[in-house]
C-alpha cells in the first residue's frame, strides 16, 4: 500500500504532478510545425524556419519609481539604467508642487511598486541598487545627478 508504506500518499501525488508538468513542458517545446509556401504546394517542411527579415523587438514595460531628487539615482547614467532595467524598473523624475509637496498618488504608486519589486528581486533590492549606483558613479566619474 502506498499510504501506509515507505512513502506517504502526498509525496507520491507531488512526484506524479511534478513529472506530468515536466513532461508536458518538454512536449510543448518540441512541437513540429508544418509550413507550406503559397507558391509551391509540394514543398512541406516539418521544421519551421525563422524568417530572415526584420525581427520585431519586444517592448518591455518597466515598473516606475518616481523621484523628486535626481542626485541619488544618477538619472541618465547608462550603467545605472541598464542595471535598473535588468531588475525590471526605472526611475522617473517628477517636479514637486510649488509648495514643495509631493502628490499622494505618486507616493501610493511608489509604495505599491516597491512591494512588487520586493517580490520580484528580493527584500534587499534597494540596497543592491544603491551599491550599483555607487559603483557606477566611481567607474564613470559622474558625481553630479
Amino acid at each position: 500500500m502506498v499510504g501506509k508504506g515507505k512513502y506517504p500518499v502526498i509525496l507520491v501525488v507531488m512526484w506524479v504532478v511534478i513529472h506530468v508538468v515536466a513532461f508536458s513542458a518538454i512536449a510543448q517545446g518540441k512541437k513540429l510545425k508544418n509550413t507550406r509556401r503559397s507558391d509551391d504546394s509540394s514543398n512541406i517542411s516539418l521544421y519551421a524556419k525563422e524568417p530572415t527579415g526584420r525581427k520585431k523587438t519586444k517592448k518591455t514595460k518597466y515598473i516606475s519609481i518616481y523621484k523628486t531628487n535626481p542626485t541619488k539615482v544618477l538619472y541618465g547614467n547608462r550603467c545605472v539604467d541598464e542595471y535598473t532595467h535588468k531588475m525590471g524598473f526605472e526611475y522617473i523624475l517628477v517636479m514637486p508642487d510649488r509648495d514643495g509637496d509631493v502628490d499622494v498618488k505618486m507616493v501610493a504608486s511608489n509604495i505599491g511598486n516597491s512591494i512588487l519589486l520586493t517580490f520580484k528581486n528580493g527584500p534587499f533590492w534597494s540596497r543592491k541598487v544603491k551599491k550599483k549606483i555607487k559603483e557606477c558613479r566611481q567607474s564613470t566619474g559622474d558625481y553630479v545627478g
